[in-house]
């Protein structure tokens, strides 16, 4: 992923991204994953977001397996927490009987509402898309709208 990127620069970013598929990284990550096939892609671009709040979100625990949803947030954006710079918040959502949620909180606390609308959101766009158990990254902006940016498989269980 490559952020903020102006209009003038689209070309340049898109090209970059389109050489990163063909890294020695990214070819031992396939070759690692099992996949000898030389595969297609897509590059999307999409807006923008100025997020008060980003992270990832797996509909089950990627550690542990347990049906629950693992929430990991932090302030801004997220790029810090994928390439593993920071210690995110983590929020455990564990559902129980009777439509009640029990959430633990490790670190500073966003908006009970927004962690339930992350829930919510994700366990909806999981079963509309066929990818369970999913790992979705989503972004909060200055308003408290909730977006999901991205989801596909989980692949650390």
């Amino acid at each position: 992923s490559i952020l903020n990127v102006g209009r003038a620069h689209i070309g340049e970013a898109v090209e970059k991204v389109r050489n990163s598929f063909y890294s020695e990284l990214a070819m031992s990550y396939r070759k690692d994953a099992g996949n000898t096939d030389v595969p297609s892609a897509a590059i999307l671009l999409q807006r923008m977001i100025n997020a008060k709040y980003a992270g990832v979100l797996f509909t089950i625990n990627p550690v542990t397996g347990a049906n629950e949803t693992v929430i990991e947030a932090t302030p801004g954006l997220a790029d810090v927490l994928v390439s593993g710079g920071l210690t995110p918040t983590q929020y455990i959502i564990r559902a129980h009987g009777g439509g009640t949620h029990q959430v633990v909180t490790q670190g500073p606390p966003i908006l009970r509402e927004h962690v339930m609308g992350l829930y919510h959101r994700a366990r909806s766009a999981s079963v509309l898309l066929g990818i369970k158990p999913a790992d979705i990254e989503w972004a909060i902006d200055q308003d408290g709208e909730i977006n999901l940016l991205q989801i596909r498989p989980v692949t650390t269980t």
